[in-house]
């Protein structure tokens, strides 16, 4: 798209290029990934979905694995594509699909792949110091397993090291299945519902336990796991009874978790730290893009850990500050243009580039707020949030604060507008980026925009039908 294109025309044409491109994850039955120096052979089992579908000596990074927070992102993303008519609803199939998939990986067993064909090997000696310990797959075993971040798609454990355990996975899977709760029913009712129950039974045990972060790199106590887990608990302790949740414990835990996550508040550098450590180092990672893409996926409403939450604002500009500076690929923006970001200051990870998940998250959080803005007027503005109005031209609403309320009227809409559009110019970027075929990666490179790390990346285009459907709750 050239610059200054409609970004609504290019949104409604896209999306559904988008939705064909991540069905292309969710069943491939037709693909088989060889990793000849593990002897594997890995076919797809349908309801799995693989994080690319890139298979072969092109799959490099090899993400040829199911995993369970990518997987649920883009199962909800379709959910989504279903329920606006961005795709017909044939692809109901693949929703009771991936509930019987995640029910039969949750059976999966450490103990019985040992016994059954030992540890995994290797035709390389020098690979061999990347396949787990007998010691590691014997822990594989009840709930744990929920923990593992990733499966084989053929419904196998993954026989490599990786960081383990992680808790965002189950969180984001019960949220698709509370959020989208008419469609994963309508197939498979009573599986869907038992999904369900063991994704919250596990949260319950496991909440407070230290995990690594979403990014794979660091163990301890993390923004984004912890929000994530809130948002499910909260949204468990609402549901009806007949479900068989314990509202009393999961209305227990979310308030434990609220009381942790405003521990993550920085009051001297002003934004949510990525995660709580044992000692006061300085990190290049504490401010990091993890925070705003919990605040996304999270969903919540009111005045804390949501789009309104002035804190969480706080967040989004001093990562706009960063990424202003640190990418070339941002250089010479407008005021009012948002620039692109990547994941936190020094990252290395395939050049450490512009990640296409958070920068559509980055979008989302924008409409959610002109969506607010709109309907309801009310916004807070106080010390904690005036960098981000500043960056947002609102400067004006700082004066009104702490508490804004905008009667109907030519300075709300404007006010709503002006967020939707910053909202746009990130659409408008990456458009102006991505190739017309439609395919996205996972990065693009911070100087130059050409993709980078995983050239097909299930995840981007499910982050890119979240931003369509809040850019249009925005504007009904």
């Amino acid at each position: 798209m050239t610059e200054g294109a409609d970004v609504e025309l290019w949104t409604r044409r896209r999306v559904s290029v988008s939705v064909d491109h991540m069905a292309a994850s969710i069943s491939a039955v037709g693909l088989t990934h060889m990793r000849p120096e593990f002897r594997q052979s890995i076919t797809p089992r349908r309801g799995s979905v693989v994080a690319s579908p890139t298979v072969g000596a092109a799959a490099r990074p090899d993400y040829f694995f199911h995993w369970l927070r990518d997987s649920a992102v883009v199962v909800e993303a379709l959910a989504i594509a279903i329920e606006r008519g961005f795709t017909d609803r044939e692809r109901l199939r693949d929703l009771g699909d991936f509930v019987d998939f995640s029910l039969e990986i949750g059976r999966l067993d450490g103990p019985a792949r040992l016994a059954a064909e030992g540890p995994g090997e290797t035709t390389d000696a020098e690979l061999a110091r990347y396949l787990r310990s007998e010691t590691e797959l014997e822990t594989v075993v009840g709930d744990r397993v929920l923990a593992e971040a990733r499966v084989n798609p053929d419904a196998t454990l993954d026989i490599l090291k990786w960081a383990r355990p992680q808790v965002d996975g189950p969180a984001l899977r019960a949220l698709a299945l509370m959020r989208r709760r008419p469609l994963f029913e309508q197939n498979r009712p009573e599986a869907a519902r038992a999904l369900l129950r063991g994704d919250i039974a596990f949260l319950l045990d496991r909440f407070d336990e230290p995990s690594y972060d979403v990014w794979e790199y660091r163990f301890g106590h993390h923004y984004n796991a912890r929000l994530l887990c809130l948002a499910a608990l909260e949204r468990a302790a609402a549901q009806d009874a007949g479900l068989g949740l314990d509202a009393a414990r999961c209305d227990e835990a979310a308030r434990r978790l609220r009381r942790d996550l405003d521990h993550h508040w920085n009051v001297e550098d002003g934004f949510y730290l990525s995660a709580i450590k044992g000692t006061e180092t300085r990190s290049d990672a504490d401010l990091d893009s993890a925070v705003v893409l919990a605040v996304a996926q999270a969903g919540r409403a009111g005045a804390r850990h949501s789009a309104l939450d002035p804190r969480a604002q706080a967040t989004l500009a001093r990562l706009e500050q960063l990424f202003a500076r640190e990418f070339p690929i941002n250089s010479g923006l407008a005021p009012e243009a948002a620039p692109l970001p990547g994941r936190f200051r020094g990252d290395g990870y395939y050049g450490g580039g512009v990640f296409l998940f958070v920068a559509f998250a980055a979008a989302e959080i924008y409409y959610r707020l002109a969506g607010h803005i709109r309907a309801e007027g009310t916004c807070r503005a106080d010390a904690d949030n005036r960098l981000f109005l500043e960056r947002c031209g609102l400067d004006a609403l700082a004066a009104q604060g702490p508490d804004v309320f905008l009667p109907q009227g030519e300075e709300r809409r404007d006010i709503a507008a002006r967020l939707r559009d910053r909202g746009d110019s990130i659409l408008r970027r990456l458009a102006e980026l991505l190739p017309d075929t439609g395919e996205m990666p996972e990065q693009l490179d911070k100087t130059t925009g050409a993709p980078a790390s995983a050239r097909n990346l299930a995840w981007s285009y499910a982050a890119h039908i979240f931003a369509v459907a809040a850019r249009e709750d925005s504007l009904a």
